[in-house]
C-alpha cells in the first residue's frame, strides 16, 4: 500500500488499538497523532488542552497531521476523534491516504469513557451529561466521518476489525 491509512472515528472507538494489530498485519509503522501531540507540546494532552486551549490544540494537531502526511514513509495512522472536522483536515486526509472509520455504537463508546478522566472534554460529566454529549458529538462529527473510503463497525474484536480492514483494502486495490 502506497498511501498512507488514517483511522477515523469518535474517542475511543478503538483507533490506537486497532491501528497498532494493523500496522503488525500489513508492516508498516504505526503512528498515533495524540502521542505525536504530546511530544509536540511536552505535556499531555489534558493539561495541553486545560492551559492553552482547544483552538490551540487543533492548531497543533494540524501540524502534526502535516508533518505525518510529509513523512515519506506511509503508516497506519490513529488520528484523534476531532481531527476530521476541523481545519479542512478531512479534504487533506483524503488527498493523502485512504480513511478508515471506526463506526463504534454510542453503547459501547459510552461503557469505554465512563470514568475515563484521561480525557478533558468529558473527565466533569456525569452519566446523563456523557450520554448527551457522545450523541450530540457524534451527531455533529459523523458527516465528517462518513467522508471515508472505508466504515466498519467497531463492536467486534480486533482481529475481526483488521480482517474486515484487509479485505475491504483488497478491494480498494483491484
Amino acid at each position: 500500500m502506497n498511501k498512507h491509512l488514517f483511522l477515523i472515528g469518535f474517542m475511543a472507538s478503538g483507533k490506537s488499538t486497532i491501528g497498532k494489530q494493523l500496522s503488525t498485519l500489513l508492516n508498516q509503522p504505526f503512528i498515533d497523532t495524540d502521542l505525536l501531540l504530546e511530544q509536540r507540546a511536552q505535556q499531555n494532552l489534558k493539561d495541553f488542552m486545560i492551559e492553552s486551549g482547544e483552538i490551540s490544540f487543533r492548531l497543533l494537531e494540524r501540524e502534526v497531521l502535516k508533518e505525518v502526511i510529509d513523512s515519506q514513509l506511509k503508516s497506519v495512522v490513529a488520528t484523534g476523534g476531532g481531527l476530521p472536522c476541523f481545519e479542512g483536515n478531512t479534504k487533506l486526509l483524503l488527498e493523502n491516504g485512504i480513511l478508515i472509520f471506526i463506526d463504534t455504537p454510542e453503547e459501547v463508546l459510552f461503557n469505554r469513557l465512563l470514568n475515563d478522566d484521561s480525557r478533558p472534554l468529558i473527565e466533569n460529566l456525569n452519566e446523563t451529561e456523557l450520554k448527551k454529549y457522545i450523541s450530540v458529538k457524534l451527531a455533529e462529527r459523523r458527516p465528517f466521518y462518513e467522508q471515508a473510503n472505508i466504515r466498519i463497525t467497531g463492536n467486534k474484536s480486533i482481529t475481526e476489525i483488521c480482517s474486515e480492514i484487509q479485505d475491504k483494502l483488497e478491494l480498494i486495490k483491484s
